[in-house]
This record gives structure tokens, sequence and C-alpha cells, in this order.
């Protein structure tokens, strides 16, 4: 319940309340002097605070003239926009540059006949099987690779065939053999073009009198350079050898492009074969190599890295190196590359040593547990030498040992073919051969012509044709229990074929092999890093983990393996992905758990195709991460399901339904490769299933001639899209058109963009000062005043930022010394900057380096200084002692920021520090007053109520006594 209170005294009749207020009030005076300082020096805070801020803004301005590389903002500009246009950054260097835009990328695309419908009939097939374009049998060589690596100069070829006719034949915007062979073969000049081996062969088919001529067009070289100069004997022109390798060729192109597998052990004991010589061993590393070595001038010890062997010379150098250290400098036996350039050796030059050259575990008489030396192709044994096989294809050839997953060609390397004539033809040899153009050429030479062998539709297979024209059954058969003709996937039922030709389907060439790069996959995308959990058929889980240092498949084969789990992986029958299957090698009866696979971080399982869980125990107990992808489909899918299924498998291609408008079968398949270019290239095996594919596009790198107006004498560039990143250092080119006109690529410094940031500078600098006068003001009409008036610190930062601007720089050559020489000068009576872009650009544009080295030049000096840490701790170097080689006017005033500004003991930071010590005393001081005043009132308060209660009393006592005084 309220009531109502009063400060005036009953008795008394006073206002204690106000009384006391006021009493109060001339005891507060000193808190509210406290708490006028206090509002002063909070104003102060916020005064320096907003200062800070501005001089942090200079600063940065500052900074990034040389964090930023401000003066090597470039822009690019092209003489034609509509056919290539570019960007460039601060790594870009000025320049003009030349290009023939001749091809822009293109996407493989098939299309497919057409259907009635596309979402009610079945539509048939039972599966379709996608495949990277690397199942191909065949290869198509750069011109570039050519003759060591050193190329092909382009230009013309001059032929004349043996009628006498001459065709000039322009070969200087071809980039590959094929491409040579094509326009030979188009010229109609009576001269067909092949490869053979490691040559170009021309054959005469005009059937004159004389042999065919190949020169040299009027100053160039392409004849001579393709190895076909010359003249023909017998109608045949056969090049000289143009393929071979160099101790520079890299070895990721050898052992058919899947390179080699190396270990990925390090250290002591760590090696990848061994060569045993007259019985010691000698074991051969080829990961990266740290030794310790010391310094003659110093005597310190320096640790020296090697890095991994990237070439057949690195390999050959390793090797010798490491002979050379086992047996002593005097050892006889070295590596080398073989004559012809296709293949390594070891020789002994004393021609007595036993050689033997043996995969890892095979030096202790155990199979091998890794192939390097077999991938080099120099595993063997000899007395004097070991001769290496071929380790890579011929001219647009593949190696036969890349065959049924990398085993190569089985049996006795004989077939029987009966044509449809009845004859009989016995070939032979085929396993002697180390390409694959040189086995299918035996089938024509040893049939008399009534054989031919060449590649099938989708290139991953062969066709045997009987070219007789007889009516019988074509049959082919292999030996027994050695079957050549098996392998090679053409072998027919004993009773033969009624047909003329015989496909052997997918050959499975190998193209994924320990070796492989594992940035190489998903058409060089790759795999990144992550891990990845296994689950083995015992229900153990453990975690592989792939980083930075796992370069290869056979890095995460190895690392599967070295998890202890009941798992091997390897490399997959088909050599197209890695295999985990259950380790059952030690006899125990299978596990009761699918094998299974999941990503933990990253997606490495995903991208190498083995993420997921095997279709059962035992036998089906297996992952197989192939990147061949068949889809199943179901008897009644409809178009429509099919797909759905193709694109839900996630395969090389994406399939959609076109409809044509025409009339009882409107519905087609559009197949596009998910990427563009050469690497996107699929192949897709309908499995028998009719679809009469059609192809729109093959999907082709685009093609630019940078370096000249004329391709012959331009350096032939390609992409598998149309930009090209870093073909010049800091500019990205896009490709819009093509054009026979060159176009012209202007790389030049952004002036504006650079005079942007200098204004920026200028425009900090400017409301730094602003800022300064505002808080030092003083208007002498108003009176009014800024919080820092007189404060000292403001105006010494003042007068220094305008003398630094005005100095020259510490040790800083050119022709320009001071900023008012490039355009920065004081104006405004002395009150700010002003920037001059005309004269700054006329200034860069007579010295640029004079006008960067104002801005940009920021050397520190070495210094032996150190700086005291404490605990007995000090560092060299430090801060103890800041001293400059050169430093630029920027630089100077980047530096005085940095005096005012540092966290630590900057000038600001100081002041700041200062002011919030005074703050807080202040504020504890009004405390302490107000803790007193507070006091005071309530001795004031029990004071006045102690006299009300006196009065209460001495009126009580009058009452009294009056009372009294009237009884009386």
């Amino acid at each position: 319940m309220g009531g109502i209170a009063s400060s005036v005294g009953l008795i008394s009749g006073i206002d204690t309340g106000a009384l006391i207020e006021q009493l109060l009030q001339i005891e507060a005076r000193p808190r509210t002097l406290a708490a006028n300082r206090l509002i002063q020096l909070q104003t102060q805070q916020a005064a320096y605070l907003d200062i800070n801020t501005r001089f942090s803004a200079v600063r940065t301005a500052a900074s990034t003239f040389r964090t930023e590389n401000v003066f090597s903002t470039s822009k690019a500009t092209s003489s034609s926009e509509e056919t290539l246009s570019a960007s460039a950054t601060t790594r870009a260097q000025p320049g003009s540059y030349t290009f023939v835009v001749d091809r822009l990328v293109s996407t493989q695309q098939q299309l497919s006949k057409g259907f009635s419908d596309f979402d009610s009939t079945a539509f048939g097939a039972e599966s379709f099987t996608f495949e990277s374009s690397k199942a191909r049998l065949d290869s198509n060589i750069e011109l570039a690779d050519l003759n060591g690596g050193a190329g092909v100069r382009r230009g013309i070829i001059s032929i004349t065939n043996s009628n006498g006719a001459t065709e000039d034949i322009d070969l200087s915007k071809v980039g590959t053999v094929s491409e040579v062979l094509d326009a030979i073969n188009s010229a109609n000049i009576g001269v067909r073009a092949e490869t053979v081996q490691d040559q170009i062969v021309l054959t005469d088919t005009a059937g004159g009198p004389g042999q065919i001529t190949v020169a040299d067009g009027l100053g160039d070289f392409t004849a001579t350079d393709l190895g076909i100069a010359g003249t023909s004997v017998g109608g045949t022109l056969t090049g000289t050898q143009v393929y071979y390798a160099t101790e520079t060729t890299s070895l990721g192109l050898i052992n058919g492009s899947n390179g080699i597998e190396t270990t990925n052990s390090v250290g002591t004991g760590a090696f990848d074969f061994t060569v045993r010589v007259d019985g010691t061993d000698v074991k051969i590393y080829l990961g990266t190599l740290t030794e310790v070595v010391t310094d003659p001038d110093t005597g310190e010890d320096e640790t020296v890295t090697t890095p991994p062997a990237a070439t057949l010379g690195d390999v050959i150098n390793r090797i010798n190196d490491t002979i050379e250290e086992e047996l002593g400098p005097g050892a006889t036996v070295t590596a080398s590359l073989k004559a012809d350039g296709t293949g390594l050796q070891i020789v002994d030059s004393a021609g007595t040593a036993a050689i033997e050259v043996l995969d890892k575990g095979e030096e202790v008489g155990a199979a091998a547990t890794q192939n390097t030396a077999r991938q080099l192709g120099i595993n063997g044994t000899g007395t004097g030498s070991v001769v290496g096989t071929r380790i890579f294809g011929g001219l647009n050839s593949i190696l036969t040992k890349t065959l049924n997953g990398g085993q190569g060609i089985a049996g006795d390397g004989s077939v029987s073919i009966t044509d449809r004539n009845g004859v009989v033809h016995n070939i032979t040899g085929l396993a002697g051969y180390d390409t694959l153009n040189e086995v299918l050429t035996q089938f024509e030479a040893q049939s008399g012509g009534a054989i031919t062998a060449s590649l099938n539709e989708l290139g991953n297979g062969l066709v045997i044709t009987d070219t007789t024209g007889g009516g019988g059954n074509l049959i082919i058969a292999g030996t027994p229990a050695d079957n050549t003709a098996a392998s090679l996937g053409i072998e027919t039922d004993p009773a033969g074929v009624a047909e003329s030709t015989v496909d052997s389907g997918n050959l499975q060439k190998q193209y994924i092999g320990k070796g492989t790069l594992l940035s190489s996959l998903n058409n060089g995308a790759g795999i990144g890093t992550g891990s990845f959990e296994i689950t083995d058929a015992t229900g153990t889980t453990q975690t592989v983990t792939i980083g930075e240092n796992d370069r290869t498949i056979g890095h995460v084969v190895n690392a599967i393996n070295s998890t202890g789990l009941g798992v091997v992986a390897r490399i997959n029958d088909q050599g197209d992905g890695i295999i985990i299957e259950e380790d059952t090698s030690g006899g125990g009866a299978p596990g009761s758990v699918n094998i299974k696979i999941e990503d933990s971080t990253g997606s490495v399982a995903e991208l190498l195709k083995i993420e997921g869980e095997a279709s059962g125990t035992d036998a089906d107990n297996f992952i197989d991460g192939s990147f061949e992808t068949t889809i199943d489909f179901e008897t009644t899918d409809t178009l429509e399901d099919v797909i759905t299924k193709i694109n839900d498998a996630g395969v090389e291609a994406i399939a959609a339904v076109v409809n044509d408008g025409s009339g009882t079968a409107p519905y087609r398949i559009s197949f596009t490769a998910r990427s563009s270019g050469e690497d996107g290239r699929f192949i897709l095996d309908t499995n028998g299933f009719d679809l009469a594919l059609s192809t729109l596009s093959e999907g082709n790198d685009a093609r630019v001639f940078f370096g000249s107006g004329d391709p012959a004498n331009a350096l032939l560039v390609s992409s598998s899209t149309n930009s090209l990143d870093e073909l010049i250092q800091g500019v990205t080119i896009d490709l819009n058109s093509t054009s026979e006109d060159p176009v012209t690529l202007n790389v030049t410094r952004d002036l504006t963009a650079i005079e942007e940031r200098v204004n920026t500078f200028v425009s900090a600098f400017n409301t730094l000062i602003e800022r300064i006068d505002n808080q030092t003001r003083f208007d002498q009409e108003t009176e009014a005043r800024g919080p820092l008036l007189g404060d000292s610190l403001a105006i010494t930062m003042r007068q220094q930022l305008f003398s630094v601007i005005q100095t020259v720089g510490d040790n800083v050559t050119g022709q320009f010394q001071r900023l008012s020489e490039v355009g920065i000068t004081i104006g405004d009576g002395g009150n700010s900057l002003s920037f001059d872009s005309s004269k700054f650009r006329e200034a860069y544009e007579s010295d640029p380096a004079s006008v960067e080295a104002l801005f940009e030049t920021y050397e520190l000096a070495q210094t032996d200084a150190t700086q005291d840490l404490g605990d007995g701790i000090s560092v060299s170097g430090g801060e103890a002692e800041r001293a400059f080689e050169s430093l630029g006017v920027i630089g100077k005033v980047e530096e005085l920021a940095r005096d005012y500004l540092d966290s630590v003991d900057g000038i600001l930071t100081q002041r700041e520090q200062s002011l919030t010590t005074q703050v807080e005393a202040q504020e504890a001081r009004i405390d302490e007053f107000t803790v007193r005043l507070e006091a005071r009132r309530a001795i004031l308060e029990q004071q006045f109520l102690a006299m009300e209660q006196a009065l209460g009393e001495l009126q009580a006592q009058q009452s009294s006594l009056t009372q009294l005084a009237q009884l009386g």
C-alpha cells in the first residue's frame, strides 16, 4: 500500500531533503570536476581513435604499393576481342604477342538413330559400356615428340610421284603424325603414307615408271625433320627413324604412358630394384635423395635434396652413381640408352661381368613385390650386358605388352586362319613383336593379302578381315594350351563363322598402372587428398589417408596393403583401375562380411571408383575400381529409363533425348562427353545393340599458333578448353572465335589502375589531415574547440606527415627523388596533398623504374642486432634496431605510420594507453567521491532526524508543562 513521503520535518517544518542536497552539492564539487575531466579524456580518446583509424588507412594505402605489386598491375589489349581476349595480373610482364586462333575446343558428341517414343516402349538393350578413349589401341603422336623431343619444323613439303607429277603439301598447321598422314593421303598425288615402327613410309600408288621424291619447300625443313626427304627405292620411300627417346624423355611417357612404379619409402634401406654385378647387389633408389654435405668455405653442414627421378636420364644417373658408390670409381658397368633410343641397357665395358637386374623381392629369391625394372624394360640377366626391351610404342602404335590388362600377347605367337576359300594361312612369330602395328602387318604379309588385321570400329580391339570373297566359313584357331588366337580375342568356334570379319572385342589395353600419376586421373582433375575407411571380411575397419606425398596409383595400393587388414589391393586384370579383394593367402576360411569402402574426408575413394560394398562374400568379396563402367538395363526399361541410368552412373558421357520432329521415329539419344577436348573423348560399346551412332563432333583440343602470324614459324599450343592459362606468365587468354588473320595481344602496365591506387593514398592522407585539423580546431567566431586543441602530439604528427611527404628517398636511384616530381604536391595552403595524374603519367613513361622506386622501395638492412625477450631468451635480427638499405618516400610514410600505430610501442598506442589509464583513474576517483557523499548523506540525515526527535521531545515537554499550568 502506497504512502506519502516528505523531506519536510513534521516538527521543525524544515525541508531537510533540499537542505541536505544543497550541502552535498557543495561537497560534491571535486566529483563534478573529476566527471568533467572524465568527459574531456573520453572525448580525447574518441578523437585519437578517429585519428588512429585514419592513420591505419594511410598505412594500408602506402604498404599496398609494395605488398600488392601495384606498379605491376597490367592490362591486356587484343587487336580483335571477337577472336581473342585476355586479362592480366601483376605477374604479367609487358610485351606484344601474336596469335593465330586455328581451332576452338570441341566436345565429343554422338547421336543415335530415331525411336518412336521415349517413355512407354521397351528400349531393348541389355547393357552399355562406357570408357575413356585411353582404352584405344592406337595413339596419335604429337610432332613435338619426334626427333627425341626436338619436334618438327612445320612448313611445306613437295612430293613428286612415279609419273613425275608434283604436289606441294602445306603442313604448316599440322600438329600430329596422323594429320601428316591425312594431308599426304588426301593430296591425290598417288602416294600412300603410313607409319611403320618409328618411321613414316610412303608407297607409290600412281603406277608410273619413276620413283617417289620428297623435298623440303623453299626455306623449310619439314620433310627433313619428318625423315622422308629423299627418293624411293622400288616404289617405297622408307623414312629415317624419327621416334625415339632421349635422356630428357619423361618417365610418364614410357611403359604405354603408364610410367613406372616407385616405392614411397624413404631413408636408409629404401630401394626400387637391384642391379647385381658378379654377385654384388647394388640397390637402386629412384625417390627423393637427402644428403648432408659440408660447405668447403664455411665448414658448415648443409642438407641437399635431390627430387625423385623424372626422366630416363635421371634413372641412368641414379644407376651409374649408385654403382660407382658401391663398386668404386673403377667400376666398368654403366647404364645408358640403347643406340636406337628405344630402351635402356646396362653394359660392362670389359664384357665379362655377370649382370642381373632384379625387381624388389627377387634379390632374396622371392616373387617380385614391385615391377620397376620390368617397367623400365631391363629386368633380366646377361654376361657383359643386359639389353632392355622397348619401353614405348611406335609411331601411332602401342606396346603389345599393354594388351590384356598389361599381360601382353600370350601363347606361342602362332595363329592358324582358314580363309573363306578354304586356304590355310599360318601366321607365326606374333609374340616376338613389341608394337601392335608390327603384329597387324604380319597377317597381311604372311597371308599374301588374303587376310588383313586392323583396329575395330571402337578402336579398342582388332578386326580380322577375309579379303578373298569366298563363300566358306572363316576359321581362326590357336595352338591348344598355348593359344595366341584366344589371347587376341579372335578365336572362332571350330566350325568358324559365315562372315568375312571377326571382331576381337575389347582387348583391355592397360592405361592405369602403379606408376600412373594420381593427378592424371579423371581427365586431369586428379583425386585430391583425404581419407577413407576400409572394412574387411572380418568386420575390422582401418582408415587409409592419401596425402600430398602420395603421387601415384602405386602409393595408394601400398597404403591400402599396409593397413594390416585382410585385404589385398592391386591393379585389376583389365589394367584400368584398382581392385581390392579378400586376402585368403593364409589358407583360412573366407570371412562373412562384405568388404566395404567409404570416404571419411574428401572424395578419394569415390574418384578412384572404389567407394562401395562388395556384392557378396567368398569369391564375390571384392571391389573393382575399374574406370570402365557397364550399365545394365531391364527388359522393361524405356528410352527415358536408359538415359536416367546412364546419367546416374556418372560415366564419361551425358545422355539426353533429342526430338528432331520427324514422323515415326523422332526421338534420338545424344551422348555428349562430360569434358571438352581430346581428354574428354569416350568409347561407347552398345554390346551388340544397334544404335546406328553417328559422330557429330570428335572432341578436339583448341589450337593456337603463338609467336608469329605465320603458323610455320609459330609455336603450336593446344588446350582442352578455350582458355589458355599461363601460356604467358600472369595472363589468362580466352579464345572466342577462329581467324586466319593474326591477332596481336599487347600487355602493358595499367596506368589507370596505378593512378587509382595513388589517388587512394592521397585521399587517405588528406582525410587523416582533415581529422587532425578537426580535432585540434578553434573557431574564433563561435569559440568552438576541438578535443585536441593545443595537443602537442597531434600537432607534431601533422608536421611529421607533411615533412615526410617532402623528403627524398634513402638510397633510391633514378631521376625522380621526390613525390612532387611525379605529381604529388602540397596544396590548399599547406593543408592537403594534390595529385596531378598527367605529370605522374609523364614521369612514369619517361622513367618507370624511378617512379616505382619512390613508391615501392622497402629494403631492410641485414643486422646482427638482438632483441631480449626476457628469461634469458633473445632473438637475432629482430626489432632491436630497425635499419634500411634503401627506403622510398612512400616507404617512409609507412614507417612513420608504424612508429605511431605499432601495437606494442607505437606513439598513438602509448597515448591511448595513457588516456585509458587516466580514464580509469578518474572513474575510480568518481566512485570514491560517490561513496563519500553517500556516507555524508547518511550522516546528515541522521543529524536532522535527531533534531526532529529532540524538537519532538521539547514539544512534548512543553505540552506537559502547559497541562500542569492549567491544573494549577
